[in-house]
């Protein structure tokens, strides 16, 4: 499947984040590498797939081509919607 930026699920993520599919791409785009990483399937599914259901994060930790794409795209949006991993320190003692 192709990146539809234009679809009602990517437009409530970016909702989500508080930007817009025309800033992300801005700011992709503006990055050479994360450029040329979009342009490759791989990460392309990587990240739909991560969209959809952030806990397929865990699915590319061993992926060290799609995980620098996904700490880049955290530097450029500061606040995900969700964090992949809850803090440690969060479960009540038994």
């Amino acid at each position: 499947g192709n990146f539809d930026m234009n679809s009602p699920e990517v437009k409530a993520q970016f909702d989500a984040i508080g930007t817009s599919p025309e800033e992300v791409i801005q700011k992709i785009m503006a990055d050479p590498e994360l450029a040329m990483a979009f342009q490759k399937p791989n990460v392309q599914s990587a990240i739909m797939d991560c969209s959809n259901n952030p806990q397929n994060y865990m699915k590319y930790v061993n992926d060290p081509e799609v995980m620098q794409v996904f700490e880049k795209m955290q530097g450029l949006f500061p606040q995900p919607p969700n964090p992949p991993m809850p803090p440690m320190g969060g479960m009540p003692p038994m």
